[in-house]
């Protein structure tokens, strides 16, 4: 019978981006079974690795309950589109290999930014064969999938969605407007007319359509100072 243990760990972390760092594992599978995963990551039993990201930057750690100028100033790109690729590859750095994900996007609209008709946009983690990166919360897209995208992809970042994941939102087949993780999206107006929107998970009688979305982000943007060329 397979047991399955689970155990915390507590560590330190070196402040150099990009390190990759290195755990060596002996797997035993009875008294005389032994796997050494010690190997590189083109051997059959690679060592596991961690590869240390950026800091997340105050772009990054804007929340759902936040308001909707902050996603629209912070976004250099706010686009409509339809996934229409996705592909994993295995890069190298100075510290050593990770993986990264580059997904293309067909335009529909552009709400901000300059007028393009196709979009890439690179994600770290991802998986190349039998190899394995995992981000823990990071956005995943399905060819076929539409959503408003708020994209700042300066200095390559990890994520290049505003707000890590908040900054992409789902659309429907009946242009019904998502969070990230699925939920009708209510937008609340401020008390005062001035006053920025504020996001959140509503039920899905009060759901913001596309255009009803799209609309706020136009207001937002004007009443903010931000323009949307």
């Amino acid at each position: 019978m397979a047991v399955l243990l689970e155990f915390g760990l507590r560590l330190r972390f070196p402040d150099e981006p990009g390190a990759v760092l290195e755990f060596p594992v002996v797997q035993r599978c009875g008294p005389e079974v032994e796997l050494a995963w010690t190997g590189t990551a083109d051997e059959e039993f690679p060592v596991p690795t961690v590869v240390l990201a950026e800091r997340l930057s105050a772009r990054d750690l804007i929340a759902l309950n936040e308001t909707l100028d902050e996603l629209v100033t912070e976004a250099r790109q706010i686009i409509l589109a339809e996934t229409v690729s996705s592909r994993s590859a295995l890069v190298s750095n100075a510290y050593g290999r990770f993986i990264e994900t580059t997904v293309t996007f067909k335009v529909d609209s552009v709400i901000k930014g300059a007028f393009i008709r196709e979009r890439s946009l690179t994600f770290l983690g991802g998986q190349v064969g039998d190899m394995v990166m995992e981000v823990s919360d990071m956005v995943q897209f399905k060819v076929g999938d539409r959503d408003v995208l708020f994209v700042n992809d300066a200095d390559k970042p990890i994520s290049p969605i505003v707000g890590f994941n908040h900054g992409r939102f789902r659309v429907t087949r009946d242009n019904f407007v998502l969070t990230h993780d699925g939920q009708p999206l209510g937008i609340e107006a401020s008390r005062s007319s001035r006053g920025p929107a504020r996001l959140f998970a509503a039920p899905m009688s009060q759901g913001v359509t596309l255009n009803g979305f799209i609309a706020h982000i136009r207001t937002t943007a004007i009443a903010a100072g931000v323009s949307l060329r």
